[in-house]
């Protein structure tokens, strides 16, 4: 390790709660700015991308978003935020770029590195959990938990 100081047992634990909150705060202001834009403006954009009930689907991605930022912003339910959150973004992925046949890198520019990076994020918090300060850590601390090694 290069930092030989740095306990990293100790500090991962800080390193979630910032990209939780960070993460969770970048959700949240895409979900309201659907919510403030007017869903039906993301719902004509799905049906563009030929997306079944577009509606619904950008009901709920709005919803999704907005309130799945909330619950990663103060850390509850974190993990099936976390895991919803990054369905999401494997969806725009998907539907957006993928099957509109737009390549991650076309003519130097790179095009769905947002999504992929909101989606790796919100996979390792799933992964890993909230970290502390976190709802989650509070009400779960309490209860015993199993050891594996």
């Amino acid at each position: 390790m290069i930092f030989t100081g740095l306990n990293v047992r100790q500090t991962a634990p800080y390193g979630l709660l910032i990209l939780r909150v960070v993460l969770g705060i970048a959700f949240l202001i895409h979900g309201w700015s659907k919510f403030s834009g007017g869903v039906g403006g993301v719902a004509g954009f799905f049906t563009s991308l030929n997306i079944p009930a577009p509606e619904l689907v950008a009901y709920i991605v709005s919803i999704v978003e907005l309130v799945g930022g909330a619950l990663l912003i103060v850390g509850f339910l974190t993990q099936l935020a976390s895991i919803l959150l990054f369905f999401d973004m494997l969806g725009a992925i998907l539907f957006a770029f993928l099957m509109r046949g737009q390549p991650f890198v076309e003519n130097g520019a790179i095009s769905w590195e947002k999504e992929a990076v909101f989606a790796a994020a919100a996979l390792c918090i799933f992964l890993a959990g909230p970290g502390i300060w976190s709802i989650d850590d509070t009400v779960f601390k309490a209860r015993p938990r199993t050891r594996t090694t």
